[in-house]
């Protein structure tokens, strides 16, 4: 079992850190010219496969790969 701040720690290192810095960060690479790349790293368990005691983890993983895929399509747009 976690506790609240194991919890929050958790999504915050695993999620929303990535989330704030690439807001942070997008606006600076969209004005500049050539090729701009963002690379978030995830993990295999993003992917579905089941683990055993890191289902919060998993979680955070597959929300960053969903969301570095959703932001490529809505860039591209």
């Amino acid at each position: 079992d976690l506790d609240y701040k194991e919890i929050y720690d958790n999504i915050s290192i695993n999620a929303l850190y990535h989330t704030l810095l690439t807001n942070k960060l997008l606006p600076l690479l969209l004005k500049g010219k050539g090729k701009r790349l963002i690379i978030n790293m995830s993990s295999i368990v993003a992917l579905g496969y089941p683990s055993e005691r890191v289902c919060l983890y998993a979680a955070c993983k597959a929300y960053l790969r969903l969301f570095s895929h959703n932001l490529q399509i809505e860039l591209q747009n």
